[in-house]
């Protein structure tokens, strides 16, 4: 399962991350593998209340008519639990996650206003909205967690960030969008098949 992890600020925000939770979906389409989105809503001093159930029906409203197009994309919403005198989703985003990966081994979601049961879930890639993956990221992500060396891994961590104040010359921002993606050696390049050698630029 693939988890992109998000807050609910309003609903024009909701609509633009369930559209690219669809299209992240497109990464790997396989009826094995699922994409969910996993939204907290804000603390309130009520458990609900009239505004916020106009907004869930709002949702429901959309995700149905988006399933046509996003049919391996779930949502699950967190009920809110008391914590003094405020109601919230407990602990924003790691609580989520833990409450999330509890209720897929055990099928039991009472933890949820929405949610769609998913089972047989033995990996998960973890996204924050504002993630991006390459083509064929997850796949990638699915073959290492299978691979007979990492059998005793439990968590992969995969930490590629840019940072644009290092890039001082034209020619390092030439290479800035793919300075995450493997863009070398090209076993296609007239340089490799005329010298048998590829050019390494990193």
């Amino acid at each position: 399962i693939v988890v992109v992890s998000s807050f609910y600020h309003s609903f024009e925000e909701f609509k633009s991350l369930y559209n690219s939770c669809c299209a992240l979906s497109k990464n790997l389409v396989d009826d094995n593998v699922f994409y969910a989105i996993l939204l907290d809503f804000p603390d309130s001093t009520k458990m609900s209340f009239e505004q916020e159930k106009e907004t869930l029906n709002m949702i429901d409203e959309f995700a149905k008519k988006e399933r046509i197009y996003c049919r391996h994309v779930s949502l699950f919403i967190r009920k809110r639990i008391k914590e003094g005198n405020v109601y919230r989703a407990w602990e924003r985003k790691r609580g989520g996650i833990l409450t999330l990966f509890k209720a897929l081994l055990s099928g039991n979601y009472k933890c949820f206003s929405r949610f769609e049961k998913i089972r047989g879930v033995n990996f998960a890639i973890l996204l924050d909205e504002d993630s991006k993956l390459m083509p064929g990221d997850v796949k990638k992500s699915i073959n290492v967690a299978l691979h007979p060396a990492n059998k005793k891994t439990i968590i992969f961590s995969y930490q590629n960030r840019i940072n644009g104040f290092s890039l001082k010359s034209n020619y390092a921002k030439r290479f800035q969008e793919s300075s995450y993606t493997e863009i070398y050696p090209y076993g296609t390049e007239f340089y490799y098949k005329a010298f048998g050698k590829g050019i390494f630029c990193g």
